[in-house]
């Protein structure tokens, strides 16, 4: 089974939209829908919400 690359996450910064991130690979076969992930957002780290997976983003440069 091939597990997703790119992770959908919802961030208590910006509920408005999705940001995607690389889902590192030791995690792949962890993270899932509803996965309490921390990623980086800007200078920051936030907790956020995994609602989705892609195969790929329109973004360049996705941070894990």
């Amino acid at each position: 089974m091939l597990m997703p690359k790119i992770a959908k996450v919802l961030s208590s910064f910006s509920l408005d939209r999705e940001f995607d991130y690389l889902v590192p690979h030791n995690f792949r076969e962890i993270v899932a829908i509803g996965s309490r992930v921390e990623v980086p957002f800007g200078k920051h780290r936030t907790m956020g919400y995994v609602v989705g997976f892609a195969d790929q983003s329109d973004r360049k440069n996705l941070k894990s």
